[in-house]
């Protein structure tokens, strides 16, 4: 028989990845998690020169005037209203001269060290991109309204000591004031270095004194998948008169670690792999700072993190991590934010989480050195004085300090980062394994010095002192993931934190849960979703499925839903900037990814991950039984003869013992054994199943 890759798993996870039908094959449990793939796939496919306005997935952003017989240079509006899809279209108006032609082409560019303003690249730098395996250009245009038009589109157009490997053309192209799709193939085309990405051209073809032309979504399309890594836009983009149109393009990094906790966990290795390594790119890359001085900056400029050729930082680092930002065309001026340059603590924590997911899943030790490298930051961040672990760092580089307060729901992320972490050292050292449990006790003992002694429920952390408590304001956030990383803990009384959930953060309107004490109203979806993962923590199994059933009710129909109900939901929080921190009535990927969490029942915070589980290793097994319940039995089936085989709660405790007879195995079920189970055989496979 071939042999196939066995992986063993832990027995101690809270785990509902899919449940296996008689036939072995396995059914999809979450379509947010579906979602998220679909995402990364679709964004694979397809590398962009025009999507949107200052979308920072565009490739070749820097436009170039080309013309002959004395035509003068088009003019373009690259934000314009009249969009094919998405939010903008960009405009180009040419005049047009007897016996002249003339174009605009956009192209690669450069950035030198030293400077913060790209230039024109007509071939004199060898920074052109590597295309290789695109089909085709597809372009969509069209001419003014009542107008038409005749142009011709090229890509491949620049030449100089280092030109573009290859040239391709559309030729000539009538427009009408409809859309039109227009494609060039490049099957068989040298596409190895090229610069100038796309080109429009005008001639006197065109008799009036002037064309004007809408051109959207151009972009190479690609057979298969590309494997660049790729950050997921935060949200889905807005119109540029709505002050939430800022963050369009930005990848925060908390939701790409979400996502890649989603993905992994719902077994879509292949795409959490892509955003892991986005963000393990982002680690080693920074513009300024090295991995021994900050961790993870808390966003990103969406699609490919890495920076184009021949683009360097101010300190001349070449590739670097592409960071958050939009370029407004009023001041004509690039613009980053404040937030999205910083480094939380608690975002580098849920990075720290999804590194070792991602080590637990593909075995690849560069996601594990990753976790090492950023724990050893973290553990830099250790307050010995007052205790806990500080914020991190606020603002733009030239100009960042050390936030001095204290986050409870931070230090609640690097207890159960921390045990992790410990769980696998242990392993191999457990001398090293008691340093971070250590770090973990004292993140900790700081979670429960905030917590109010008669209501059993935490404040948000300390003031930016460091010491003082900040008793304003008792976030949703915090409390639900206290519940999920000390529902074992000795004297925590989870289910008074949750009754007080009940009471104080339920939105009266919606029935669903809200940001803080302090949101007036609205309802926060992901939190709303971290409540109902808790109340399975809990045991409350019939509260999970009816919360989760009501508020899976307000997705789309694709599995994504929005991040709050609606805009401008109040926090309570401000920036450091001094910006007010709100949520919109916008597709969230934080929140889908929440969602499939729920969905799929996983509590990614409990601190007995990886405890007595053989992560990092795999070995061959000659066998993949068939698992799966049916009318309250179990059935093993295709397993060896004289197999043991044992059934385990989702906490270690052993349910089931039998020896397997003409290769199957029954076990009865009942509704008081775990949820989710995990079924070993003594050859060494490992199953997971869940009751429904």
């Amino acid at each position: 028989m071939k042999k196939i890759k066995t992986i063993t798993v832990s027995t101690l996870f809270l785990l509902a990845l899919f449940a296996v039908n008689r036939t072995g094959k396995a059914e999809e449990k979450s379509n947010a998690a579906q979602w998220l793939a679909t995402q990364v796939d679709e964004y694979s496919k397809r590398l962009y020169v025009y999507a949107d306005y200052s979308d920072s997935k565009n490739a070749f952003t820097q436009r170039g005037f080309m013309g002959g017989g004395g035509a003068e240079e088009p003019t373009l509006d690259e934000a314009s209203q009249v969009a094919y899809s998405g939010i903008t279209s960009t405009r180009v108006t040419a005049p047009i001269r007897n016996g002249g032609w003339s174009g605009l082409v956009f192209a690669n560019g450069i950035l030198e060290k030293g400077s913060i303003i790209p230039q024109m690249d007509w071939g004199d730098h060898d920074a052109g991109i590597n295309l290789t395996g695109a089909k085709k250009l597809v372009i969509h245009a069209r001419a003014a309204d009542s107008e038409t038009a005749i142009v011709e589109f090229k890509m491949g157009v620049i030449g100089g000591a280092y030109p573009d490997t290859d040239e391709k053309s559309s030729g000539l192209v009538n427009l009408t004031d409809e859309w039109s799709t227009i494609e060039i193939d490049l099957r068989g085309a040298d596409l190895s270095r090229i610069t100038g990405g796309f080109a429009i051209l005008f001639n006197d073809e065109n008799k009036s004194n002037s064309v004007t032309v809408y051109i959207d979504e151009v972009y190479y399309e690609f057979d298969t998948p590309r494997t660049d890594p790729l950050f997921l836009p935060s949200y889905e983009p807005v119109s540029l008169n709505k002050a939430g149109s800022f963050i369009n393009s930005f990848s925060y990094s908390y939701d790409m670690a979400m996502a890649v906790l989603a993905l992994a966990y719902a077994d879509k290795t292949k795409q959490a792999k892509k955003i892991a390594d986005a963000l393990l790119f982002a680690f080693e890359n920074d513009r300024k700072f090295s991995v021994t001085e900050r961790g993870v900056r808390n966003g990103y400029a969406s699609g490919s993190p890495v920076s184009f050729p021949g683009w360097y930082s101010e300190t001349g680092k070449a590739p670097f991590a592409k960071l958050a930002g939009t370029f407004d065309l009023k001041g004509n001026i690039w613009k980053e934010d404040f937030y999205s340059d910083s480094y939380a603590t608690g975002n580098n924590a849920w990075i720290l989480l999804a590194f070792l997911k991602m080590y637990d899943a593909t075995h690849e030790h560069k996601y594990w050195n990753a976790a090492l490298q950023l724990a050893a930051y973290l553990l830099t961040l250790k307050d010995d004085v007052n205790g806990g672990f500080k914020g991190g760092w606020d603002g733009f580089d030239n100009a960042q300090t050390k936030a001095m307060y204290a986050s409870t729901e931070h230090n609640i992320d690097l207890y159960s980062a921390f045990r992790q972490l410990g769980n696998i050292v242990k392993r191999t050292d457990e001398a090293v394994a008691e340093t971070y449990y250590a770090a973990a006790e004292h993140a900790k003992n700081f979670v429960f010095s905030m917590i109010h002694a008669e209501e059993g429920v935490f404040y948000t952390g300390t003031t930016n002192d460091g010491a003082s408590t900040n008793k304003t304001i008792y976030p949703l956030d915090v409390n639900t993931w206290a519940i999920q990383s000390f529902y074992n803990e000795p004297g925590f009384d989870a289910e008074k934190v949750m009754s007080y959930i009940e009471n104080n953060f339920r939105d009266p309107a919606s029935g669903f849960y809200k940001f803080s004490d302090k949101t007036p109203t609205g309802y926060w979806t992901e939190g709303s979703y971290q409540k109902i993962i808790s109340d399975l923590v809990l045991g409350h199994t019939d509260t999970y499925q009816a919360q989760l059933a009501q508020l899976n009710a307000e997705a789309k129909p694709d599995g994504s839903i929005t991040a709050t109900n609606i805009d401008g939901l109040k926090t309570g929080f401000y920036i450091g900037d001094g910006s007010e921190w709100i949520y919109d009535h916008r597709v969230s990927v934080g929140a889908t990814a929440w969602k499939a969490l729920a969905e799929l029942g996983v509590n990614v915070l409990d601190p007995n991950l990886y405890l007595n589980d053989d992560v990092g290793n795999s070995f061959e097994a000659e066998i993949s039984p068939i698992v799966y319940i049916e009318n309250g039995i179990l059935h093993v089936k295709e397993a060896p003869e004289g197999e043991i085989i044992q059934v385990y709660s989702i906490t270690g405790k052993l349910l089931h013992q039998a020896t397997s007879s003409a290769g199957s195995a029954d076990y009865p079920i009942s509704s008081s054994d775990e949820r989710v189970l995990v079924v070993k055989g003594s050859s060494g496979w490992v199953k997971k199943v869940i009751q429904h």
